[in-house]
């Protein structure tokens, strides 16, 4: 009897391991729905620990900077925190790129961030034209009465983001 038991749960190992996967698959897709820093961090300590979190799974060195002291508006945190998750993907998607500067600053009543990459810069743009991802940027920015302008080289990329500065309210 401890025989056959042993033979069926080794028979269902396959399912056990798809069904780990779906699990997994899951987590990472509620991850992405809310991020996780916002709203437990100031925008900057998210923002750095995004950096963090993508230079442990890519294996790219991320370099992080930020002059911003200030609380900022909860929707705008989400499309900057948004800008910059996409940037960072497309740095590894398409740019394959080793080492990313990410600096983010208030100056004049603005902020302003800018990520510069090493990546391969115009050979990978011109390959994902179809994507939606420098669009959704761009729509991002807008929607904060902003502007977004991405400069692409043979050595990298240049992503800057202005937005006027939406302090949050004081309570």
């Amino acid at each position: 009897m401890d025989a056959q038991k042993a033979g069926r749960a080794e028979e269902c190992q396959p399912q056990i391991a798809a069904v780990d996967a779906c699990i997994q698959e899951l987590r990472n897709v509620a991850a992405h729905l809310r991020p996780v820093f916002l709203g437990r961090h100031a925008l900057a300590e998210a923002l750095r620990a995004l950096c963090e979190q993508y230079a442990d799974e890519s294996g790219a060195k991320v370099r992080f900077e930020s002059n911003v002291t200030r609380p900022v508006e909860a929707r705008a945190e989400e499309h900057i925190f948004r800008i910059l998750q996409e940037a960072l993907t497309n740095a590894s998607r398409h740019g394959k790129a080793q080492q990313i500067e990410v600096s983010l600053h208030e100056k004049d009543g603005r902020l302003g961030m800018i990520v510069r990459d090493d990546g391969c810069g115009a050979k990978a743009t011109a390959s994902s034209r179809g994507g939606r991802g420098v669009f959704n940027m761009h729509e991002r920015a807008h929607l904060l009465g902003g502007d977004l302008a991405l400069a692409i080289r043979s050595d990298g990329a240049e992503l800057s983001v202005t937005v006027p500065f939406p302090a949050a309210p004081v309570t």
